[in-house]
């Protein structure tokens, strides 16, 4: 491809903030029955092809049945969103796993 193709393409596309905003909004949307809490970016990727961002979100939610005052009354959740560069439109959203230590 020529480099005024390249150029016009990078300058049509979305950036960080605008992929991360699409992503939370998506979050948000699709989780009408749980309580979302502390909405963090965790992880930014881009996709092999260079074609969608990959946002990591972590976010809090409510242990279901915590009654003692002491322990935890959320827990984090991570999820991973593939968003398109061209339009940023979400197209994916798949759960992460971390390992714990």
């Amino acid at each position: 491809m020529s480099e005024a193709i390249l150029g016009a393409q990078e300058a049509q596309s979305i950036g960080i903030k605008e992929a991360t905003a699409a992503a939370i909004a998506f979050l948000r949307d699709a989780s009408t029955n749980v309580e979302i809490r502390n909405v963090l970016l965790e992880e930014v990727d881009s996709s092999d092809d260079d074609v969608h961002w990959l946002i990591t979100l972590g976010f809090d939610v409510p242990i279901e049945g915590a009654v003692f005052v002491l322990a935890p009354q959320t827990r984090r959740q991570y999820k991973v969103f593939e968003v398109r560069k061209a339009d940023g439109r979400v197209k994916s959203m798949k759960i992460r796993s971390v390992a714990t230590i």
